[in-house]
């Protein structure tokens, strides 16, 4: 089982960690060799354990934002074997969010004074006949 975790992650960066816990909560096996044997308190893998996906975003200072994946294991007779757990990598997405948000900021700034101008040049041009009619005005009653 620990072989199949470590082919798994393959060394990934998207990839922060993958366990599999039996059906008491007990890590059997872990991409973190410490964890082994050790009882999982994560309130996913409780939730899986009870035999429903869990899903959720964690931040932790050892991996940083991660999107954990939690599906229970189920053997051919719908036993409860136990739970798979996944922390995927959400650095590249954040760094791409980043970029959208700067890219659609720019956006709005650049289209915000092109319109600006716009509206200056059109209300100018809307406003120049009575400028010219308030003047022939003064001049008639001078």
């Amino acid at each position: 089982m620990q072989s199949i975790l470590s082919d798994v992650t393959g060394g990934s960066e998207d990839i922060h960690y993958a366990m599999f816990v039996d059906h008491n909560g007990n890590i059997i096996a872990d991409t973190d060799s410490e964890l082994i044997g050790s009882k999982s308190n994560d309130e996913n893998i409780k939730l899986a354990l009870t035999g429903k996906q869990a899903t959720g975003v964690e931040l932790t200072e050892k991996y940083g934002a991660t999107y954990e994946v939690v599906k229970p294991v189920f053997a051919e007779n719908g036993t409860l074997v136990g739970v798979a757990s996944i922390g995927l990598s959400l650095e590249k997405n954040a760094v791409a969010l980043a970029d959208i948000v700067a890219g659609t900021l720019i956006e709005v700034i650049l289209s915000s004074i092109v319109i600006s101008v716009i509206l200056l040049f059109v209300i100018s041009k809307l406003l120049s006949p009575l400028k010219k009619s308030a003047e022939i005005a003064l001049n008639k009653n001078a």
